[in-house]
């Protein structure tokens, strides 16, 4: 795939491709999902998939906005006479960590860097809630940040500035709010991050801030992260991966926040919600789901509006649920307001995009998609735009 987001033209493949995704929303809207999610955007012809520009299968896509005075940007970053800018990192099965930039309201993105801290597939990636912040997390057993100059990110390639080392394969690494779980004074002014790492969830209170140490583009960093506590999940459902799981062990794929509890996305077909505090965990179990849950998200991260009570649930077999957390755990099983195939293939990552009410998912079927979650979503009514 090429670089250039205007490298490819459409061709005869695009077409069959258009047609075949006609049919796939013909079947959505015969099942009524077009009733309440509808797909605003798909990254399924090659000009699209240009855009992304990695060698390999992406598994995530996270997007930031920032806005600018006119004094405080730097000309080659940034269009004068835009308000502000979108970026957008990509983690691939290629090893690397791809920063993009587009202007607001625009669907082209230019590439700016090429990061490469990985011995093996960058997993995940996730911005810090200023935005100053990249961390990406590998196959390798690390979690890497990266300091993030918006003003120069056109000029100036992202440091490393710590690594956090795993025992496991690390699916995903947020910030997280130091009252969480009652950390402040462990924290002490640095950063909370929430890691997930094969069957546990750690807490660590890291440094993450820009001028920690550490090489551009590329390297180890010299400053690591203080491990506070962690906490193990057992298998509640069925054990996947077969002859590579022979302890029969579960895997968390995914964590989400929200207020004061976490979301587990698990490999058992379970989705853990656990509430933490100095002096005890408390873990509720959603499930079973009918194949491994691959991520999640909640609602109030796709419109700050509404309260943690819904949470966007997606599978390995390419379906996508908005479940009701209160009346779930009142049910002991999933109540689920929606369900619907996002997918053909499975759900690698689900991320709001910042100030709207969509949500942009990435799949193995190498499709990413937008989707209108719409602003009231007790009726369920959406409008597709774009």
């Amino acid at each position: 795939m090429s670089d250039q987001s205007d490298a490819a033209q459409p061709t005869d493949d695009d077409a069959r491709q258009a047609s075949s995704l006609a049919a796939e929303r013909a079947s959505i809207a015969s099942q009524g999902a077009s009733d309440y999610v509808r797909r605003v955007f798909e990254d399924t012809t090659s000009k699209a998939r240009s855009v992304l520009g990695h060698k390999d299968r992406i598994f995530c896509c996270r997007c930031h906005v920032y806005f600018f005075s006119g004094e405080d940007v730097d000309q080659e970053s940034v269009d004068q006479e835009s308000e502000g800018f979108v970026l957008v990192a990509t983690g691939s099965e290629d090893k690397t960590v791809r920063l993009w930039r587009g202007s607001l309201g625009s669907r082209k993105f230019k590439l700016l860097h090429e990061l490469q801290a990985h011995q093996e597939e960058c997993l995940s990636v996730e911005w810090s809630p200023d935005g100053c912040t990249l961390a990406s997390c590998g196959a390798d057993n690390k979690v890497v940040f990266w300091s993030i100059d918006p003003a120069q990110i056109g000029s100036v390639v992202p440091a490393i500035t710590c690594t956090l080392r795993h025992r496991d394969h690390v699916y995903r690494a947020i910030f997280a709010p130091v009252g969480l779980a009652g950390l402040e004074e462990e924290v002490d002014g640095e950063d909370l991050v929430v890691t997930c790492c094969g069957s546990q969830i750690l807490f660590w209170s890291t440094a993450v801030a820009a001028g920690a140490g550490g090489d551009s583009g590329q390297g180890e960093g010299d400053n690591e992260g203080k491990l506070l506590f962690s906490k193990t999940l057992d298998l509640r459902g069925k054990a996947f991966g077969g002859v590579r799981n022979p302890d029969k062990l579960v895997d968390i794929f995914d964590i989400a926040v929200a207020e004061d509890r976490v979301a587990a996305a698990c490999s058992d077909g379970t989705v853990r919600v656990l509430k933490f505090s100095r002096v005890q965990v408390v873990e509720h179990v959603i499930g079973l789901f009918q194949s491994p849950v691959t991520c999640l998200r909640f609602m109030s991260d796709v419109n700050q509006s509404l309260v943690g009570n819904d949470l966007v649930v997606c599978c390995k077999d390419g379906g996508s649920h908005l479940v009701d957390v209160e009346r779930s755990l009142m049910a002991e099983k999933p109540a689920t307001r929606r369900s619907w195939w996002a997918h053909q293939e499975s759900v690698y990552a689900c991320t709001p995009v910042p100030g709207t009410s969509k949500l942009m998912t990435c799949s193995r079927d190498c499709a990413v998609k937008l989707w209108d979650m719409g602003l009231d979503v007790g009726e369920g009514e959406t409008e597709e735009v774009g």
